[in-house]
């Protein structure tokens, strides 16, 4: 069997045939496609025209309405949270010492040091510090 009857090819175009395509595709492809022309709608009653219009006023009022709900919460959580900075940066104040109670340690210093009450205290090292450090507890193979 030979293979030429088992694959058939399609016959080839001729030129007049690729022109003819040529052609079409470009006209195709300048002129839009037509218009589909739309239904004419039917006339609306004042009564359908009453319903939507009363719609739309209660969906607007529901709508002003949650959006005035969202607003009250989200000010409300802004408020507690300026109230927990406003707590954090009265703490950090009331624990510094201001600057007259300082002077006034310092005042009450030199005081003291003008009568001779102030002795200066030594401070004694609670461990006493050895003066010689060794290097005995490391293998001598690091330090050769």
């Amino acid at each position: 069997m030979p293979q030429d009857e088992l694959f058939e090819s399609p016959p080839m175009p001729t030129e007049e045939e690729k022109k003819a395509d040529q052609i079409t595709a470009t006209v195709s492809a300048l002129s839009p496609p037509p218009k589909k022309k739309r239904k004419p709608r039917a006339p609306m009653t004042a009564e359908r025209k009453a319903q939507l219009l009363e719609n739309l006023r209660r969906g607007r009022e529901t709508s002003a309405r949650n959006r005035k709900t969202k607003a009250e919460a989200r000010r409300i959580l802004k408020e507690k949270r300026m109230d927990e900075v406003n707590e954090v940066i009265r703490k950090d104040v009331m624990s510094k010492k201001t600057t007259e109670d300082l002077q006034g340690e310092i005042d009450r210093l030199r005081a003291e040091l003008a009568a001779g009450k102030a002795k200066p205290e030594k401070v004694m090292p609670t461990e006493v510090m050895p003066t010689e450090i060794t290097f005995s507890t490391f293998p001598k193979s690091i330090w050769s």
